[in-house]
């Protein structure tokens, strides 16, 4: 799986001595790897810089960014546990045919590689060309959520899948989703359940621990995690909104010499600008969460649950000191965000 916020690397060895070039064909693909549709393609040739060099690379993640465009799961669309699997929009099949040009003209073999993509990342500490390992793309396994909202479960599939269950009992999944690496959600509404929810599959777990708010309205934010999967963060205290507007001013000089009118702006604003934010507070949470947290103020891609609506914000902090319940005792945070687009509409 290529993680494109990274750079990922295909390294092409050279077969003899006498290696010039080689032409990398890079189509990026939806659908599965037996039915395919190619939304970009690309035709890069590098030269071989010198005769010391017996291999090339090709960071091909910046080929594959170009078209992500993510949008987010729409959660009250699933009143029972999402059966067919929901896919994740902006998951791409990247083919890369590697054709390799000596000064013989020899008729050498190409390379060939195949992989799955997301616009998520690694760490620098992961080291190059990191591809998760993991079967459930969330970073850890104690969750929290609202007892009247949603959950989704992010799952990387394989040929020959085992049984995704949730409390024990049997998801159904389809034989399409069971290609390698492909990327499927399970959304779940948690109002369903009484208790605290279990989903296993393929050896992992996550639990969620149902909270039952009774004074503030929960907010559910949605965001791209570090695996470029959307996951979900409930907010339980208070939200605060505020307003910031910004404009240009001139001084009018409204006379004809003799009198002026004082009904008019000696002082005019003009091209006023207006955005909303708003200030929220998570609530308690446990510790594994500051991984979730850090992935959250990192994602270039988060929404809001309004109403009906899906709202689009960028995250407004950009900095959080972590906290231990060895030194904090109790862990809670405060988090800023923007709203996306301007409160006046200028499209």
């Amino acid at each position: 799986m290529i993680l494109t916020r990274s750079p990922y690397y295909l390294r092409v060895p050279f077969p003899n001595d006498f290696v010039t070039s080689v032409t990398y064909t890079i189509d990026i693909n939806t659908g599965t790897p037996t039915v395919k549709t190619t939304e970009q393609s690309y035709t890069v040739t590098k030269q071989r810089p010198s005769d010391d060099f017996d291999s090339l690379w090709l960071d091909v993640s910046p080929f594959v960014r170009d078209v992500f465009e993510y949008s987010p799961i729409y959660t009250p669309d699933y009143p029972a546990v999402s059966v067919p699997l929901y896919f994740t929009n902006s998951i791409f099949l990247v083919d890369v045919n590697a054709n390799i040009n000596d000064s013989l003209g020899s008729d050498l073999t190409d390379v060939v590689f195949n992989k799955v993509a997301t616009d998520g990342y690694g760490y620098f500490q992961e080291g190059q060309n990191y591809e998760p390992t993991k079967r459930i793309l969330l970073s850890h396994d104690n969750y929290k959520a609202d007892a009247d909202g949603y959950f989704i479960v992010p799952l990387r599939m394989e040929q020959g899948l085992g049984n995704i269950s949730v409390n024990s009992v049997v998801v159904p999944h389809v034989a399409a989703d069971q290609h390698n690496n492909n990327v499927v959600n399970l959304v779940i509404p948690l109002n369903l359940y009484t208790d605290n929810v279990q989903v296993e599959f393929e050896g992992e777990s996550i639990n969620i621990e149902l909270i039952e708010e009774c004074k503030y309205p929960v907010q559910e934010i949605q965001f791209i995690n570090r695996f470029g999967v959307p996951e979900i963060i409930h907010f339980y205290k208070t939200k605060k909104d505020s307003l910031k507007i910004e404009g240009k001013e001139f001084h009018n000089a409204y006379t004809d010499g003799l009198t002026y009118n004082t009904e008019r702006h000696q002082i005019k604003q003009y091209n006023k600008a207006v955005n909303k934010s708003f200030k929220i507070e998570t609530g308690y949470l446990n510790e594994d969460y500051n991984a979730t947290l850090q992935e959250l103020l990192a994602s270039e891609y988060v929404w809001i649950r309004e109403d009906n609506s899906l709202v689009p914000i960028n995250v407004k902090t950009n900095s959080l000191e972590f906290k231990t319940g060895i030194v904090d005792k109790l862990i809670s945070y405060s988090i800023e965000f923007d709203y996306a687009f301007d409160l006046i509409n200028n499209v």
